[in-house]
């Protein structure tokens, strides 16, 4: 049953996913790749990784490295990632809020209040 929604899924994309600059296709692609069994969150780590190295300007790629890296419980590492993600693109609201989850799990409440103003 999990291929055949996740055939679904590949078919409705009809895209190529190589952009890391969309967030939802790229995320789209790791949830089908999870799905598939080609997708483990170490290799998962490495696929953001290698995209910013590739583009270390992409303020998506940064973004996404970031929620992965929260999601593994890597909330620190991940708030230097949403940092660079907004360095990038100072009104990047998505990196702002996961930056601010991330400080509250944290214990870091003002930066976390401080950085909801942003949206």
């Amino acid at each position: 049953m999990k291929t055949n929604r996740s055939l679904v899924l590949l078919l409705t994309l009809s895209v190529r996913i190589t952009d890391l600059s969309t967030p939802t296709i790229a995320n789209t692609h790791t949830l089908v790749a999870q799905e598939l069994g080609e997708m483990t969150p170490s290799r998962e780590v490495q696929k953001y990784d290698r995209a910013i190295k590739i583009n270390p300007n992409a303020a998506q790629a940064s973004f996404i490295f970031g929620v992965t890296k929260y999601k593994s419980g890597d909330k620190r590492d991940a708030i230097g990632y949403f940092d660079r993600a907004i360095q990038l693109n100072p009104s990047f609201a998505e990196a702002y809020y996961n930056r601010g989850n991330s400080k509250s799990d944290l214990g870091d409440k003002q930066g976390a209040i401080a950085d909801c103003k942003y949206l």
